[in-house]
């Protein structure tokens, strides 16, 4: 089984793994990366929240569980930013690679049709325990910083971009070439029908235009958790 990082929707902030949100549902997964899309989506204020694919890890004793994390953004402006970079992509795409249009146009369909709750809530737990620091023994912790970090980092880039879509492709452009300013999110981008790619190592940031609602782990919602605990 591949490692993946998941993107849901969630009608809350979960502060513990028992904290279950009304309403979560699958947006996506990808496999050995965490896409840009799934940062972009988690980018209007971001926060390190409890993951709920696991409260810890199934060698360790119940009173001695390992603390695992995730990151909560507010969808609003997550979507907001994500369709001005599909617009984006879309408008690129028609011109210079068809199959990138034609994905920017699907997940934009998506996530307009499917999407309802007020957060994303994205897991990265299994990419995480792939390279564990065992120095680190704030890992988790501060590997889910990280994350949100990145988050916002992705949100200020798209935000830089022009509102002229001519210029906002113009910088886009530009930005996914400065491959010496290894701190710039757009980094590793590739803008052509390769853009994940990851299979043959050409995206080093692949973009994740591969939306769906049925996902490898569901986590239960809070009816379904509470029904279980009283099994």
């Amino acid at each position: 089984m591949a490692n993946r990082s998941y993107i849901f929707q969630s009608s809350d902030i979960p502060k513990s793994y028992e904290d279950r949100p009304e309403a979560i549902h699958g947006v996506g997964e990808f496999a050995y990366y965490t896409p840009f899309i799934y940062l972009l989506l988690i980018s209007d204020d971001p926060q390190v929240s409890a993951c709920l694919l696991s409260d810890g890890f199934e060698d360790e004793e119940e009173d001695n569980k390992t603390k695992l994390y995730a990151v909560t953004g507010k969808a609003e402006g997550g979507l907001k930013r994500t369709f001005k970079f599909l617009k984006l992509l879309e408008l690129i795409g028609k011109k210079e690679a068809s199959f990138l249009a034609e994905s920017a146009i699907e997940t934009r369909k998506f996530l307009e049709s499917k999407i309802s709750e007020d957060y994303f809530h994205l897991e990265t737990i299994e990419l995480d325990a792939m390279n564990v620091d065992e120095d680190d023994e704030n890992y988790y912790a501060n590997s889910a910083r990280w994350t949100k970090n990145e988050a916002i980092d992705a949100g200020k880039a798209i935000d830089a971009l022009s509102n002229w879509n001519w210029l906002a492709i113009k910088q886009l452009k530009k930005a996914v070439q400065d491959t010496n300013n290894h701190l710039n999110p757009l980094n590793g981008i590739v803008l052509t029908d390769d853009f994940d790619n990851t299979r043959d190592a050409i995206p080093d940031t692949p973009i994740g235009l591969y939306l769906h609602d049925v996902l490898y782990y569901s986590p239960r919602n809070r009816e379904q958790f509470e029904s279980d605990e009283l099994d």
